[in-house]
């Protein structure tokens, strides 16, 4: 993808939005890392209630996960781009 469409604020500027930009795909790994290691694609539910449940305690599990991990002092797989030296997304090279 080359644009962004946008409604922020016409005082934003370009490093913020990139910044923003870039904490989808710190979202997108997160989802990534909760099918893998969570079990967040493995329902097998009928109804809304069975699915909410295993959503809630799939998402907990990765929350609790990344805690620990952090009280490890081991950096996550991104976190929040301008907290990382050795990021290699272009929006943390600028």
């Amino acid at each position: 993808m080359k644009y962004y469409l946008s409604n922020a604020p016409a005082t934003m500027t370009l490093q913020e939005m990139a910044w923003t930009g870039c904490l989808r795909w710190t979202i997108e790994e997160n989802f990534e890392l909760a099918k893998g290691e969570v079990g967040l694609d493995h329902y097998e539910v009928t109804k809304l209630r069975g699915w909410y449940h295993h959503i809630t305690l799939s998402l907990l599990a990765l929350a609790f996960m990344k805690s620990v991990q952090r009280r490890w002092g081991e950096n996550p797989a991104h976190s929040a781009c301008p907290r990382f030296a050795n990021c290699s997304r272009w929006c943390c090279r600028a």
